[in-house]
């Protein structure tokens, strides 16, 4: 079925309500509110008022929709607003031929709207209430204002040239970087979101093993290190002016691969070694809480009020996408919201709808539970 905008009908944005990926029991009364079939009705699935959104409607649970085709095989950033969803194309490596591509949520034509080409392959998207951020490939921090992507502008160009992560604040954008292809060596470093004097950005700390996943609020920036075979694997935290001689708080000694860094509601939550995990931001005493365990291959993470849903790569078509109340649930989560699907990754959070990419260059999106 052909996708429709997203609707915001009663309930469709409550992700508390119903258990995800499972078919819903609504009692008789509620069905005869809306006089639906809340089985197969795709504007009253599950319940009264939760809308599908083109999606089709089975057992109660509603279905994904394809937003557009042919983004690439590799896309690992989305950015959702109101009206559009935004990815990037990051072309052939240094060709200068990447660009940043924008789709209305209704869907459009194959490989999404280019709205900023002859760009060194972008990648790290990101964006506020209105303007896109994201690193090029040879290490330049840039933005540029929604929904066009008009005044695109460089913020800072990376010494190292190297890029890893990008987060933004209010006031500043954060990101991880490595003094070398692949060196053990890296850290981080902002900008103001206006832009840095010079182009030549703030060091917030530095002499780090290996900083990947990086994310930031307005007092503390946090990121993940890879570790080395002398050091552990970590995550940890500095003031957002900088760690100074004291060096980095460790918040998590002894991780496995940790990454995809999230804040939600005065925790920090990460994946690693196939778990889900969360401490308080300023400190757990090394002893990190599990949101939900062995949970293999997660390619994604968003938190959206009270549940974090997550994707999972899965074996070419038996990827997923599931979730998880943030305090916890069973083992490897709930039931998938959507399954079969072609190693997911991307996942985003619209106001109503859950948005990723696949492996095969599909963007797809469906209404939250």
């Amino acid at each position: 079925m052909a996708p429709m905008p997203e609707q915001t009908s009663p309930g469709a944005s409550d992700p508390g309500s119903g258990d995800a990926g499972l078919p819903v029991t609504t009692d008789a009364t509620d069905a005869a509110t809306c006089h639906a079939d809340v089985a197969t009705d795709s504007a009253n699935c599950g319940r009264c008022g939760h809308d599908c959104g083109g999606g089709d409607c089975q057992s109660g649970v509603c279905q994904p929709v394809v937003v557009t085709r042919g983004i690439g095989s590799w896309v690992e950033h989305l950015a959702v607003d109101t009206t559009d969803v935004y990815f990037v194309a990051t072309g052939t490596y240094q060709g200068g031929n990447g660009s940043v591509r924008h789709c209305p949520l209704a869907g459009c034509v194959d490989s999404g709207i280019p709205i900023l080409s002859g760009v060194e392959s972008p990648r790290y998207l990101t964006s506020n209430a209105n303007t896109l951020f994201f690193a090029t490939g040879d290490g330049v921090v840039m933005s540029c204002a929604k929904p066009a992507c008009t005044s695109p502008k460089v913020l800072a160009v990376e010494p190292t040239g190297r890029i890893k992560s990008l987060a933004v604040t209010a006031d500043s954008i954060f990101w991880s970087n490595s003094v070398a292809f692949d060196s053990e060596l890296g850290g981080v470093n902002k900008c103001p979101i206006t832009g840095c004097p010079g182009d030549t950005p703030i060091v917030v700390v530095s002499g780090q093993k290996q900083p990947r996943s990086v994310v930031a609020d307005s007092t503390f920036v946090y990121f993940a290190t890879m570790g080395f075979p002398d050091a552990p694997a970590t995550v940890a935290e500095c003031p957002v002016a900088g760690c100074g001689s004291a060096g980095p708080t460790v918040l998590s000694y002894d991780e496995s691969d940790p990454g995809r860094l999230t804040l939600a509601g005065g925790r920090l939550l990460w994946e690693s070694g196939g778990a889900l995990k969360f401490c308080a931001t300023h400190g757990c005493n090394h002893q990190p809480g599990l949101v939900t365990t062995t949970v293999t291959g997660i390619s994604g993470i968003v938190v959206d009020g009270s549940t974090l849903y997550y994707a999972v790569d899965g074996v070419i078509h038996d990827g997923s996408i599931k979730s998880c109340p943030l305090t916890g649930c069973p083992t490897a989560g709930r039931a998938p919201i959507s399954s079969a699907e072609n190693f997911p990754s991307a996942l985003t959070a619209g106001a109503t709808s859950l948005y990723w990419a696949k492996r095969d260059g599909e963007l797809r999106r469906i209404t939250k539970p």
